[in-house]
């Protein structure tokens, strides 16, 4: 099953706003990170909301500061043709909870969370088990 039928819709940021602008941000929309993308629309970082508390104050950064100067530069991707148990595998590996998507020219496309697998998951299995039943009732 395709990775593209399920991605949510991503929040996005420039490496230029304030971590008070992105904050911002995260709290209309109600989400906890924000994929960094240049103005080319290609993925160049993630700030969460930890990276601005933990990092901001950690380095005593002015609400002003850029994102860039806590935000994750090593970002893993996955592509938009990527199966489920793929993106599962290697959000696994590179121990992360969200992770953005992407297309062949590296564009963002969308956002995919262990939290949206888990969900899919689970939907799955109790679809097979419905047919399981459904099979067993019928002999």
């Amino acid at each position: 099953m395709s990775l593209q039928e399920f991605l949510s819709a991503p929040v996005s940021c420039r490496p230029e706003i304030s971590l008070a602008e992105a904050a911002s941000q995260m709290d209309s929309h109600g989400v906890g990170s924000l994929i960094v993308v240049d103005d080319a629309n290609k993925v160049v970082g993630i700030v969460t909301d930890r990276d601005i508390v933990i990092r901001g104050i950690a380095r005593e950064l002015a609400p002003s500061s850029p994102v860039r100067e806590v935000m994750t530069s090593d970002v893993a991707s996955l592509s938009e043709d990527a199966d489920l148990f793929d993106a599962a595998q290697r959000m696994a590996s590179a121990e992360c909870r969200r992770m953005p998507v992407v297309d062949t020219e590296g564009m963002l496309k969308g956002v995919v969370s262990l939290d949206d697998l888990m969900v899919i998951f689970s939907r799955q299995t109790g679809s097979l088990a419905q047919v399981i039943a459904a099979e067993q009732v019928a002999h």
